[in-house]
């Protein structure tokens, strides 16, 4: 029974002033059974992806922005970044799912 695992990352720079700040999101769909229903196995993962995106970028904007609350532009770049990443995933998941 082997398995497969597919993982997506994307370091990203952010600069301001003479500052750069990276932040690497990282998607990634693991121990697909290949002896079993794949389209199922994969159903199921990026169900559970979005779950964990969601509960992610919700602790990321909770609990480490509020390390830079003293610096807004900051913050607005990181959450347009994310936000902007999590449009990029969702068509990717459309144009996937247009080729089953």
């Amino acid at each position: 029974m082997p398995k497969v695992s597919c993982e997506i990352g994307l370091t990203l720079k952010l600069k301001q002033g003479d500052n750069f700040e990276m932040i690497k999101p990282m998607v990634q769909i693991a121990d697909i059974d290949t002896s079993k229903d794949v389209e199922k196995q994969i159903a199921e993962a990026k169900i559970a992806l979005t779950k964990v995106w969601d509960e992610t970028t919700k602790f990321i904007e909770e609990e480490v922005f509020s390390a830079i609350e003293s610096n807004p532009k900051t913050r607005e770049m990181v959450t347009k970044t994310l936000r902007g990443l999590e449009k990029r995933i969702t068509a990717i998941e459309t144009a996937l799912e247009e080729k089953q």
